[in-house]
Formats: C-alpha cells, structure tokens, sequence
C-alpha cells in the first residue's frame, strides 16, 4: 500500500493501532502490551524509513487503547482517564530516541482521548482525533472547539504543531445504525456534521493545525454518492 501510494504521487502518514475492545480484547498485563507495542512500533519504523514515509506515528491512540483495556473505559474516573494519558505519555517519551535512530521523517503523537493532559517533549506534531460518537448536531460546534483547544494545549507541552489525524464521523457500528443521544440516525445530520468541523477548522487563526485527515471505511459506503462526499470533496478542493 506504502509503495503504491507513493508511486501515484501522493506523501503518506504511516500509523500503527491495535485492536482490542469487546470482540478482541487485548488479554495480557499493561507492561506487556506495551513491550508488544515497542516492538510493532520499531519495527514499522524501520519499514516507513525504508520507504522514506513523510510521517509516522507509533502506537497511535495508545492513550485511549489503555483508558479502554485497562481501565474499562470509566468516563466518570477522571484520576483514571489522568493516568492513562500519563501512561501514554510517558511510553511515547521512552520510545521516541530509539524511532529518531531509525527514523527520519516527522514523528507524530497521534492521541483518541480529549484530554488537555496528552503529549511528549520532541515529537514533530501532537495529532488529534475528532468523532461525533455521542454528540448531538447543535453542540457539536463545542465539542470540536473544545477538542481543538486540548490539542493547542498538548503541542505546547510538546513544543510542536498540531493537527486532526482522524476525523470519523461513522453512521454505522458493527452493522447497526447509530442514533444521536437524542434519537436521530446520524446519516441524516452527518453533511452538517461534516460542515461544521470543517468551518471550525478554517476558523482557527490562533495556533492552527497544520493538517486534517479524513478517516472512513475502505469502501466508503458511508459516504460514497452522498451529501457527505459532497461536502468532504469541497473542503479539500478548496485547500
């Protein structure tokens, strides 16, 4: 895929994520996980530098991947939610000399909570992740606001940029249609959910992001022939 990518002209952003969750839970103590992660990120390293990949990210959303293994995902526990970003934190910090001995691109620290406690001295790029699972259309504004506003944060404590690694704004979840808290499916508002994420973005003249990336299935079934991909088309069209 890295080679076929480059080959059509395009720069690509490597990223390693691991699975877990209800159909496959990760089933081994924390330090272990995070040796296995050590070991993938590495490895991807050496591969992304071997195919000069522009930027990579190791074990991204690894903050989020702690919170829900080990943590069980308690969005209440705010000392739970704390230390999973602090573990995360502290496992990009011990990883990132060896990925500079083996990488030359841009190093990014790709996170999936919102939380204004994320990233790590001496990554090139704090990177966030942005999703209306929850929201509802007349707040999602906020929300992204918000979530903009912790990323700012983290890429100071970093000393670095900041961007949206994934926006994911899924209809569908293991084949079942999802429902704002408020009983809409949100096929019917994702164009405007889209909008406004890509207003609020452009909207950002303090500290902007440098980057936004689209996330959806493979296929795009969600989007493919609808408003969405109307809208999604002309956002990038206009950069």
């Amino acid at each position: 895929m890295i080679k076929l990518a480059k080959q059509s002209g395009f720069a690509v952003h490597l990223a390693i994520a691991f699975g877990g969750g209800a159909n496959s839970a990760f089933d081994v103590p924390l330090d272990q996980f995070l040796a296995n992660a050590r070991a993938v990120d590495l490895k991807w390293a050496e591969i992304g530098e071997q195919y000069k990949v522009e930027s990579f990210a190791p074990s991204s959303e690894v903050d989020f991947q702690i919170f829900r293994e080990y943590y069980n995902t308690d969005w209440e526990d705010e000392a739970a939610h704390r230390e999973a970003a602090e573990l995360s934190n502290e496992y990009h910090a011990d990883i990132l000399p060896a990925l500079r001995n083996v990488f030359n691109g841009r190093l990014i620290y790709q996170a999936g909570l919102y939380s204004p406690y994320l990233g790590s001295p001496g990554y090139d790029v704090f990177g966030t992740g942005v999703n209306s699972v929850g929201a509802e259309l007349d707040t999602f504004a906020d929300l992204v606001l918000e979530i903009f506003s912790y990323a700012q944060t983290n890429a100071d404590r970093q000393g670095s940029d900041w961007m949206v690694t994934e926006l994911w704004l899924p209809t569908e979840r293991n084949g079942e249609t999802m429902y704002t808290p408020s009983g809409t499916p949100v096929s019917e508002i994702r164009p405007d959910l889209f909008r406004i994420a890509f207003e609020e973005y452009q909207k950002v003249t303090d500290r902007p992001p440098i980057g936004l990336g689209y996330t959806s299935e493979y296929d795009d079934r969600e989007g493919r022939d609808t408003e969405s991909e109307q809208v999604i088309s002309a956002f990038f069209g206009s950069l």
